[in-house]
């Protein structure tokens, strides 16, 4: 019998091909397969599993990464670790300081303003622990046209990894270089007192 194949079954893609896409299908089925095998498998390597995909239409590659699964969440639902990590994070309460700075009566408040800004720039306030800072000008109250900031903290751990526990501060000598810069070259010039007798005030959050 002769057999030839005809010039639309010879197309890289066909009809029928075309109708019911065999390589995408391939995929996903081979993608759920290796997921819903992994609570069987075990615990998987470290290294992450990429599955190449190119795509028929937009020629992009798909990655499909299997993450590994820890023995330990096989004991309890996905839903119950997950309850369990957002409570861990929310049991760590940031540290708030608040500090209030008194200007000498001379003191250019527009340099000083603009000395805060500069000293963002040059990354003094990166510190570790150290996830946000505010400058501020009071507008009503106490601090009325005086100056103050907040610099808060991510965790106790890391305000204490700074500046010492309650019971043993860390003294001036050992501060972080880049505060050390803060404090006596920008800030000092402008206060009326020295830089660590301010009026300041550390906060824990409930």
């Amino acid at each position: 019998m002769d057999f030839r194949l005809t010039h639309r079954w010879r197309e890289t893609d066909s009809n029928l091909y075309r109708a019911f896409p065999v390589k995408r299908l391939f995929w996903v089925v081979l993608t759920v397969f290796l997921f819903g095998a992994l609570p069987a498998a075990g615990r998987l390597p470290q290294d992450e599993r990429v599955l190449p995909y190119r795509g028929l239409r937009s020629g992009q590659e798909f990655r499909a990464t299997l993450l590994p699964i820890d023995t330990e969440l096989r004991k309890g639902s996905i839903e119950d670790r997950v309850g369990e990590l957002v409570h861990e994070v929310s049991e760590m309460a940031r540290v708030v300081s608040i500090h209030e700075y008194q200007l000498k009566p001379d003191a250019d408040r527009i340099a000083f303003e603009r000395a805060f800004r500069n000293a963002e720039e040059r990354g003094l306030f990166d510190l570790p622990g150290l996830v946000e800072h505010h400058f501020l000008r009071g507008l009503k109250g106490a601090q009325q046209d005086g100056y103050g900031a907040v610099w808060v903290y991510e965790t106790r751990e890391a305000w204490e990894a700074l500046w010492g526990p309650l019971e043993s501060p860390v003294q001036p000598a050992q501060y972080p270089k880049k505060w050390k810069i803060w404090e006596n070259e920008i800030l000092a010039p402008f206060l009326t007192q020295h830089p660590d007798r301010i009026r300041f005030t550390s906060y824990e959050e409930l």
